[in-house]
């Protein structure tokens, strides 16, 4: 069984399938709330929950519902269905799928996110930068990313952005765009972290020096 919190802070308990439910239908209210159209998987087995498409900026995420509490890491961790969502992480890592947690108190955040949802009173800062030729969208310079998230952007860099991989290792980032692939178990460390933030530091100030980039406030995905 699982526990629900309902609009007056009463907690119920509830079936595992129907606190799934409850959760998705509150990831998509907040979704839309963000200016995206939701739609979502009639598979119950599928890999996401949701397609939360943004058409201004062609944009399209897949979007996997958690509870809160939901987490990737392995310390403390060691139940059944941790080690199933790992498993999935590693399986989907090509697929770019991010996990949103729905919050017992209703709210929702993306869970390779380490800041707080904005509210409507809050005052944001950009966190995102947009590339605007191709339209891809990257945490600004000192956030962090995943390590399949890392995959995704050292590949995109090659494919649009050869020539700004110097001073940097090729061999480097050709080595980090393929740890998404299905199979490719091997994980990002510290050090790895660190020289990929300086890249990425480098290629969003020579975007931006050449007028390439547009920033976006207050939005939490990738």
């Amino acid at each position: 069984m699982a526990i629900a919190q309902t609009k007056t802070g009463k907690r119920i308990v509830v079936s595992p399938a129907v606190k799934g439910a409850i959760s998705e239908h509150l990831a998509t209210a907040w979704l839309l709330a963000k200016g995206y159209d939701v739609f979502r998987n009639v598979s119950p087995a599928g890999r996401a929950d949701l397609l939360a498409v943004n058409w201004t900026m062609d944009e399209t995420i897949r979007v996997d519902v958690k509870s809160q509490g939901f987490t990737l890491e392995t310390a403390g961790n060691n139940n059944p269905i941790a080690k199933q969502a790992r498993r999935n992480e590693t399986l989907n890592r090509s697929f770019y799928i991010k996990y949103l947690v729905v919050k017992d108190d209703g709210d929702c955040e993306w869970y390779s996110d380490k800041s707080t949802p904005a509210n409507d009173n809050e005052v944001t800062t950009a966190k995102w930068w947009v590339e605007k030729t191709t339209g891809q969208r990257f945490p600004m310079p000192g956030n962090e990313l995943a390590s399949h998230e890392w995959s995704y952007f050292c590949y995109w860099l090659l494919k649009n952005y050869p020539d700004l991989v110097a001073p940097f290792s090729e061999s480097f980032v050709r080595d980090m765009s393929v740890r998404g692939r299905p199979g490719y178990v091997k994980h990002t460390a510290g050090k790895e972290m660190s020289v990929l933030g300086k890249i990425l530091a480098q290629v969003y100030a020579k975007l931006d020096e050449m007028g390439m980039v547009a920033s976006r406030d207050g939005e939490m995905s990738i």
